[in-house]
């Protein structure tokens, strides 16, 4: 009954008043309800509920609001952090973007991943390029005529 009426899809029936009683000498009054006197208690009834309710959800959003902020401002804090943790250790910077932020143990968790394999990476890179080719022996034996040697040669 209550959803009805907070839809407005029927009014409440009010019980007919009876004349008044006499019960062991005493009279008792019953108050009547006009259907009009009705309809207006309950439509400020009704509008009392809205406002309620209207207020939990306020109240709802701005706890919910209030959640977001805290979560952006714990990110922006969280890649600040990994910026300078990652520019310490000699890696670049714009490697915090590809951080997981959701909480802070799985950013460091996500972090020391990351810096170790950026570090193995480039460990991998500098190895190939030291080890370059090795040389081939030569064929020719120096000429002592040729140029170089003279070049060189005591006079």
């Amino acid at each position: 009954m209550s959803e009805e009426l907070l839809n407005g899809n029927q009014t409440p029936e009010v019980p007919e008043t009876k004349p008044e009683e006499k019960n062991e000498g005493e009279q008792k009054q019953s108050k009547s309800y006009s259907q009009e006197d009705v309809d207006e208690i309950v439509k400020k009834r009704l509008a009392r509920e809205r406002k309620k309710l209207s207020s939990m959800l306020t109240e709802e959003e701005q706890t919910s609001e209030l959640v977001e902020r805290e979560r952006n401002i714990l990110k922006r804090e969280l890649m600040a952090d990994a910026k300078l943790t990652l520019i310490d250790h000699g890696l670049p910077g714009s490697l915090a973007e590809i951080l997981n932020y959701d909480s802070k143990e799985d950013h460091e968790e996500n972090l020391k991943k990351v810096m170790d394999i950026f570090d193995a990476a480039v460990e991998e890179g500098v190895k190939m390029r030291v080890r370059g080719v090795t040389p081939k022996a030569s064929r020719h034996s120096i000429d002592p005529d040729s140029g170089i040697a003279k070049a060189f040669s005591h006079k």
